[in-house]
């Protein structure tokens, strides 16, 4: 989790504390979760994809609250995704670009959907982007340069992540898990 994130979100908290005492809440609420389930998962190899979208939805939550009306989100997954196993946090890096490369001017998108096709788990991890953008130039981030290391490590061979610029101008990190001859990662 990058440690910006974190400071962001107390900053963002802090400025709610007398302005919106509920909405301050929320966001205690939020970050607790998301500290609490981080440490849990990461006690495990793998996880199933639900424990990271959990994850992922409580910090889109605070970034929300960040950028307000600015930040539009969405995070689906079908069943068979959702009890795909999967390195824990392996997503919470792209999720972070997304919202930092998608936001543009105080507004942008961020969605990401999971599906199993042909027994593979597929993520898609796309955001809003200004026209300038390039994913070749912040792709090997360090960040992302773990998530692509985690994958090497703790995933069949034939998995990975790649990242386009879409015709519609969204920027998309593709994962693609494979999987296990026999089962379930």
């Amino acid at each position: 989790m990058n440690p910006h994130f974190l400071f962001n979100c107390l900053t963002a908290i802090h400025s709610l504390i007398r302005t919106d005492s509920g909405a301050a809440e929320e966001g205690l609420t939020s970050l607790s979760s998301l500290l609490r389930k981080s440490l849990d998962v990461a006690k495990h190899p793998l996880i199933p994809l639900a424990e990271e979208l959990e994850i992922i939805r409580d910090a889109l939550r605070l970034q929300k609250m960040r950028y307000e009306e600015g930040l539009e989100w969405s995070v689906a997954a079908d069943k068979a995704a959702e009890e795909f196993r999967v390195p824990p946090m392996l997503l919470q890096p792209l999720v972070e670009n997304a919202v930092k490369h998608g936001v543009s001017d105080g507004f942008g998108r961020v969605d990401l959907s999971a599906v199993v096709q042909d027994g593979d788990l597929i993520v898609k991890v796309r955001n809003t982007a200004p026209d300038d953008s390039d994913p070749a130039k912040w792709q090997d981030s360090v960040g992302l340069a773990s998530v692509r290391a985690r994958i090497e490590e703790a995933c069949p061979p034939g998995s990975g992540v790649e990242f386009t610029k879409t015709p519609d101008r969204w920027i998309q990190a593709l994962v693609r898990i494979k999987r296990v001859v026999g089962g379930k990662l």
